[in-house]
């Protein structure tokens, strides 16, 4: 539903009518959506200024973090970890067409196997955990 709130376009018919049921209950849940993710474009970019410039975002759905870095820190590297194997399909999508390379990656996984995270070939290949790791987890907490 997260992913509804900010595009509703090519959403899943489930999702929209779910998506608009909870929008008849809870004042604008658009902008807790959009705020949520401002905030952690907001925060990344202020980390890759003073130098953090690789971002483990779990629970992604579709990715963003990654969308505004490039110009604070072109070499900012991201991982998104999203459970939900439409949204990773989605997601490689927006970041294969992106031009990241491979300082991107997106990977289906449960966030409470962080050792099968850290040890999949994603993360080997976009983070180097001898280094310092944003680790965002905006929208997922209230999951658990």
């Amino acid at each position: 539903m997260y992913d509804f709130y900010q595009d509703s376009a090519g959403q899943h018919p489930a999702a929209i009518s779910v998506g608009k049921s909870v929008a008849a209950l809870l004042p604008n849940p658009e902008a807790w959506v959009h705020e949520n993710r401002a905030m952690v474009n907001r925060a990344v970019r202020l980390l890759a200024r003073s130098g953090i410039t690789q971002v483990v975002d779990l629970g992604s759905g579709k990715p963003s973090p990654h969308g505004n870095m490039p110009r604070v820190a072109p070499e900012a590297r991201v991982l998104y970890i999203e459970i939900e194997e439409t949204a990773v399909v989605e997601g490689k999508k927006m970041i294969d067409g992106g031009g990241w390379g491979e300082r991107v990656a997106m990977m289906q996984s449960d966030a409470l196997d962080p050792a099968a995270i850290m040890e999949s070939e994603e993360a080997r290949r976009v983070i180097d955990w001898d280094k310092p790791v944003v680790l965002t987890m905006s929208a997922l907490v209230h999951f658990f």
